[in-house]
């Protein structure tokens, strides 16, 4: 799970992990006590201090997957080349990216009491930030919401992050007819399928028949709910009479030309 620091990782991070009975660990256990002392005192890390950290990362990684106990790991990765360290070589891993937008983390980062990263430096994650690109799948999720909240997109949204398809079939599945999963939510709006077409992922809602996700390779499209929060503001709804459906945009309504 990555994103800058105030992105709401760790928090996170715990409560997916204890929700899927999962292993946790924060990568900021990793650091050196030198480096904590560093960015303590004020000091972004270099690339080359970085390396030996994200070294024992992918590590912790590799010895998750080597014993088949599958985890979660909250680490910042804020570069493409981070990323790739901790991803390479390594199928069974799926990217989870927090995004806000600085606005919210700065004001997150300076109510936040006893932890070693200080709120001044915000501007050095930013500038280091490259956002995931589509080509790594990146399951990515609104940290402007409660934690539990985020938790529950993330659950819903990881079925539906995937890795390139290597085979050679990889083409002919791409054409395959969309398949159904259907599925109960506990909230108001009702049963919920989840429907599969290649590379493509959506989620319709009984109440409205709303589409409450859509997403291409890993990437969402949609501005939708998660799976235990209802509709609001017509997320995902039908629009009568179907704008840019109507000729020449024009309609009579109740007598009147609209």
């Amino acid at each position: 799970m990555t994103g800058v620091s105030g992105s709401g990782k760790s928090t996170v991070a715990r409560l997916l992990a204890d929700r899927l009975g999962w292993a946790y660990k924060d990568a900021d256990d990793f650091h050196t006590p030198a480096n904590r002392a560093r960015m303590a005192a004020g000091e972004a890390l270099s690339d080359e201090d970085r390396h030996p950290w994200l070294t024992a990362v992918a590590t912790w990684i590799d010895r998750q997957i080597a014993a088949r106990q599958p985890a979660v790991v909250s680490c910042s990765a804020l570069k493409r080349a981070h990323r790739d360290r901790l991803l390479g070589g390594r199928p069974e891993v799926r990217l989870v990216y927090l995004h806000g937008s600085r606005q919210l983390i700065r004001s997150r980062l300076i109510a936040r009491h006893g932890h070693f990263f200080p709120a001044r430096l915000l501007d050095s994650q930013f500038a280091d930030l490259q956002e995931p690109e589509p080509d790594e799948h990146p399951c990515v999720v609104e940290v402007d919401q409660l934690p539990e909240a985020v938790v529950a997109a993330i659950v819903s949204l990881l079925d539906g992050c995937t890795s390139p398809d290597p085979s050679p079939t990889g083409a002919a599945d791409s054409a395959a007819a969309w398949t159904e999963e259907p599925h109960v939510s506990p909230n108001a709006s009702g049963e919920q399928w989840r429907l599969h077409h290649g590379v493509q992922t959506a989620v319709v809602v009984q109440l409205g028949g709303a589409l409450r996700h859509y997403e291409v390779d890993g990437r969402p499209l949609l501005d939708g709910f998660a799976a235990d929060e209802p509709i609001t503001g017509g997320r995902g709804q039908l629009l009568v009479p179907w704008p840019n459906r109507v000729g020449g945009g024009r309609y009579r309504f109740h007598g009147q030309d609209l």
